[in-house]
């Protein structure tokens, strides 16, 4: 589905008032109740300071964001009021808010998950290439705006096994590192895709973790709904210290193990695919806000 078709999916359901109005029953509740708690962490009640309702929400503003955010709160829309900060989050509110990513580590209650901006990041593949018959090298595209991006393309970008990329728009002379945007198609005809954290997670773990391609990376900081916290190094992912000094001996070392890359890929897969469940998704990020309504004083 393109943006443009997202876009006027959401339109027309507004529109026509054609969203799906149903809360998920107690049944969900039991049975999903660890996932439940895992992106809601507040234990007890606690006062929601300011609040807005959904009808005031501004949904040509932020429309990743705010667009997921009504279909999933549209049978609350007369009564729950909450917090609610679009875009990449990397500190934790002072208030219980609705978040799209927030830090791993930390006392982290007051930021409550949900799958926001989720045409960008909820992105998987059908790759049709085998592990075994892709290239033996490890690939990355991306804007390196930021230092540690940066400090990968500088330690990295002239090993052999490595096809690395700076594709950030240059404001004034040239981008260092600067390479051509590949498609996630060309990229996948690596074995190794990396994957580098930008202003909060990367966007290409969810496409990297459901391919044939073994995801490498250091371990993650920031998290989504898709729980990148509760990621195992070197079960769904290589990975590799921050200041990417190890890379080329994991690179060296698994590409002497295939048998270890097919069981990692064959792990992210089966992790991804409760991910691919629209319908289970929606129940449970309802189910989520649910949980901060009841825990919410007003």
């Amino acid at each position: 589905m393109s943006r443009l078709s997202y876009n006027a999916s959401f339109w027309f359901r507004y529109l026509t008032k054609s969203f799906d109005n149903k809360i998920p029953d107690e049944r969900y509740f039991d049975e999903y109740n660890s996932d439940i708690d895992y992106y809601c962490k507040i234990k007890h009640p606690v006062g929601l300071q300011g609040g807005i309702k959904l009808s005031d929400v501004n949904l040509l503003k932020s429309s990743g964001y705010t667009y997921d955010l009504y279909n999933i709160l549209y049978p609350f829309r007369e009564e729950l009021s909450f917090n609610f900060i679009p875009g990449d989050v990397t500190t934790i509110p002072d208030y219980p808010t609705f978040v799209k990513s927030r830090p791993i580590e930390g006392k982290n209650d007051n930021s409550v998950l949900l799958p926001l901006d989720s045409f960008r990041h909820f992105r998987f593949v059908n790759d049709r290439i085998r592990y075994a018959d892709k290239l033996d090298g490890v690939v990355w595209r991306g804007a390196a705006y930021q230092e540690h991006r940066q400090r990968f393309l500088e330690s990295c970008s002239g090993l052999s096994f490595m096809n690395a990329g700076n594709t950030a728009v240059p404001k004034k002379g040239n981008v260092p590192f600067a390479k051509p945007k590949m498609s996630i198609n060309e990229q996948l005809k690596y074995k190794f895709v990396l994957s580098l954290e930008g202003n909060d997670v990367a966007t290409n773990l969810k496409w990297i973790m459901s391919s044939n391609s073994v995801c490498i990376m250091p371990r993650p900081k920031y998290e989504t709904w898709y729980r990148e916290g509760t990621l195992i190094p070197n079960h769904h992912y290589i990975e590799i210290r921050d200041d990417f000094s190890d890379i080329k001996s994991k690179f060296n070392y698994y590409l002497k193990n295939p048998h270890l890359c097919n069981l990692i890929i064959a792990n992210a897969n089966e992790y991804t695919k409760i991910y691919l469940n629209n319908k289970n998704i929606l129940n449970l990020s309802r189910s989520v806000a649910l949980k901060y309504y009841e825990r919410t004083l007003r």
